[in-house]
């Protein structure tokens, strides 16, 4: 009997100690708002986690020594490397803006983001992915689908494609997206479709202070009223200008956009506005609007590193 409790003494501390957990934070060096969305990776592996809402960061590495070698980065900072002492106290990031140059860069490590959407007027159920697979397929694109629907003849469904970005991880930058998008919403008389290219303008920093993307684009769309009684319809091209923001700092950490797209006798008005959570999480709301057909959506997403 004391063999067998010696022996399982022995296979606790081994299993409590096969592991160390590395946490802290990671702030703005000019600011010191919290950072979200940083990525923090034991240097030379896959093994990390990425910073939440306010900046704080913890995952698990295999037992060392003594010490352990991180690898700090986020676009627009310039990347830090350094080792801190396993399983000591939690850690303090500094990040500073980089202001070199450098060269084009078209691939990131991939990743999965799953939503859940829910329309308050006319779609009330549906659901969006978003994958990038830069890494895993050495693709470097970003591919987007969602549809929303009431199970009846509403319906609302969005393709889009992100091309490869041009000097992505620093600025200036451009990104180029894709989108084609579909409304059927009886109840609304209003039957839509649209394809659009937009360009997005990311200059970098202005007197210390993030600029948001500014997004121009032009596209073809069709409008038409779904009432058989009513022939009326509106079919041309149209232009777009927009802003995206990555992201408010603290305490705000919201991430938002907004863009409104001028077709031959209407406007065409979308938004979205989203916070950061705990875990990976995030939750908003997004606004579509094309003449009588007005959609606010509930979003609830989780990111997958």
């Amino acid at each position: 009997m004391r063999l067998l409790l010696l022996l399982c003494s022995c296979l606790w501390s081994s299993l409590g100690f096969s592991q160390t957990t590395i946490s802290g934070r990671v702030l703005d060096a000019k600011s010191g708002d919290g950072l979200p969305g940083v990525t923090v990776l034991q240097t030379a592996t896959t093994n990390g986690t990425s910073s939440d809402a306010r900046g704080y960061f913890s995952f698990t590495v295999p037992a060392q020594s003594d010490s352990v070698a991180l690898t700090v980065s986020s676009i627009g900072y310039a990347t830090r490397r350094f080792r801190v002492a396993a399983g000591n106290a939690p850690v303090t990031v500094r990040l500073a803006v980089d202001l070199k140059p450098a060269p084009v860069c078209y691939f990131a490590p991939a990743w999965l983001q799953l939503s859940l959407l829910s329309g308050v007027r006319y779609a009330p159920v549906g659901a969006r992915v978003l994958l990038d697979g830069s890494a895993y397929a050495r693709v470097p694109l970003t591919a987007t689908a969602s549809y929303q629907t009431d199970f009846a003849r509403n319906h609302a469904l969005h393709l889009g494609l992100g091309l490869p970005s041009i000097r992505r991880f620093r600025a200036p930058s451009l990104t180029e997206n894709l989108d084609y998008q579909q409304l059927r919403a009886p109840a609304a008389n209003t039957a839509f479709d649209s394809y659009t290219a937009d360009l997005g303008v990311y200059i970098g920093y202005l007197g210390g202070v993030r600029l948001p993307t500014f997004v121009l684009g032009t596209g073809y769309a069709r409008w038409r009223q779904t009432d058989a009684d009513i022939s009326s319809a509106s079919t041309g091209y149209g232009y777009t200008l927009g802003l995206r923001f990555s992201a408010f700092p603290a305490p705000f950490n919201v991430y938002a956009s907004a863009k409104a797209t001028h077709w031959p006798t209407y406007w065409q008005w979308q938004g979205s506005l989203s916070h950061g959570l705990p875990r990976n999480f995030q939750a908003g709301v997004a606004l579509n609007k094309v003449r009588n057909y007005t959609e606010l959506s509930l979003l609830f997403t989780r990111y997958f590193y």
